[in-house]
């Protein structure tokens, strides 16, 4: 009935030092459309001097999803990691539904005006599944802001290929019930953070999640490629895949993830990392081993 597999006396202080960000819904104030919206943030420092003067990472958490759930593999990281939650997601302002049908990209202008408040100049972007067309047009707009983008992560991404509708919908939630159900012997940062987690408080938008389902099933990540290139954007993007993942699979006669991220992404600025786990290896026991990839490759 106990896990097997214990958190680290590090790991443990780490969660100590976070819980009072967590408590105290610390907001950033952002505009779009000429509104004032707050933006709920988190900081998580890292664990030594040295990991102090890394570059730091900034996170933009998937699909339908407050920063709580996705913030598992910077835990065991030793870096500074910025993490905010997604408006009209968690304790961030609310947005009418008509945001997530004529502004596809609002994510990213939060992201960038986020950033810029905090003073970040020189940063690693990263994004897991539904996130990466976020993250990418972050990277195409930074510029704008004054920002660097010194790389980019992405953790299973969804857009490079269409995928049905229906399948998306279906895989969201199997594979994250599925991520956790393998994970009950492993102590997770998650069960100790829990009492934090604030469920969103908005209503049921149908726009909210036939924008999020869009996001996953449209082939978008390409055609972004090709425009960073024509910005002439030489920024490194790491891959980082996982052997189950359900937007990976193809038909043996049609194009892999592999071949279509080499066909639209520069000789020299691709990078491939692979491990095991499900769609959403942030969560539970693959948290930790995906800390561990990252941390090969940054």
């Amino acid at each position: 009935m106990f896990p097997e597999h214990k958190l680290s006396s590090a790991i443990m202080n780490r969660i100590e030092i976070i819980r009072d960000g967590l408590a105290n819904k610390t907001t950033i104030n952002i505009i779009l459309q000429g509104r004032l919206w707050q933006v709920e943030y988190l900081v998580i420092p890292a664990m030594s001097e040295e990991g102090n003067k890394l570059p730091p990472i900034f996170n933009y958490p998937g699909g339908m999803t407050h920063f709580l759930p996705c913030i598992e593999p910077f835990l065991f990281l030793d870096r500074r990691s910025i993490h905010i939650s997604p408006l009209g997601y968690g304790n961030s302002s609310d947005i009418p539904g008509w945001f997530f049908r004529n502004e596809p990209y609002h994510g990213a202008k939060v992201a960038l005006q986020v950033l810029k408040s905090l003073g970040e100049e020189d940063i690693i972007v990263y994004g897991h599944s539904n996130a990466s067309s976020i993250v990418l047009q972050t990277a195409i707009w930074a510029n704008e802001y004054g920002i660097k983008i010194r790389e980019i992560y992405l953790v299973n991404p969804l857009g490079l290929r269409k995928i049905p509708v229906a399948w998306a919908a279906l895989a969201f939630p199997v594979s994250g019930t599925l991520s956790r159900a393998l994970s009950w012997r492993h102590e997770s940062p998650f069960d100790f953070l829990k009492e934090y987690y604030r469920a969103p408080k908005h209503s049921f938008s149908f726009w909210k999640i036939w924008y999020e389902l869009r996001k996953s099933s449209e082939g978008r990540l390409p055609d972004m490629f090709k425009k960073m290139q024509g910005l002439g954007l030489k920024i490194p993007v790491t891959i980082i895949q996982g052997d189950w993942d359900w937007a990976s699979f193809h038909a043996p006669w049609s194009r892999s993830n592999w071949e279509i991220l080499q066909e639209n992404i520069s000789p020299g600025l691709l990078g491939m990392q692979y491990l095991s786990g499900l769609h959403n290896v942030t969560l539970g026991k693959d948290s930790e081993y995906l800390a561990r990839v990252m941390e090969r490759s940054l």
